[in-house]
């Protein structure tokens, strides 16, 4: 994924490919991919979810949307600045989403702590 490259090599989010999202609905399997990093200085988890799954996509609701990148801590606190993500070359579009917004399903889905 090239917002992954990118993240690595200029904002020093030093995402790697880990083993896909998968869920269950209506008895078909979905699988999207997923790049994971711990950031240890902030104690900080991020997730970069790419929208398209193998069949439709994660969110129906954001579906304008390529991709999540998901911030979690134990404080709650976002320390990525969606400013310093928006200012990348290949970002074009770049928002926060309260959780709580999101169809059950997909904060189902999401919920990657």
């Amino acid at each position: 994924m090239e917002l992954a490259y990118h993240l690595k090599h200029h904002v020093q989010l030093m995402l790697k490919r880990d083993k896909d999202l998968k869920w269950e609905k209506n008895r078909i399997t979905y699988f999207a991919a997923i790049y994971r990093f711990y950031d240890e200085d902030r104690e900080t988890n991020y997730a970069l979810v790419k929208n398209k799954a193998t069949e439709g996509v994660v969110s129906n609701e954001y579906i304008m949307f390529d991709a999540f990148l998901i911030e979690t801590n134990y404080e709650g606190s976002f320390t990525l600045s969606k400013d310093i993500i928006s200012r990348s070359d290949v970002v074009r579009y770049c928002i926060e989403i309260d959780p709580n917004t999101l169809k059950k399903q997909t904060q189902g889905i999401l919920e990657i702590s």
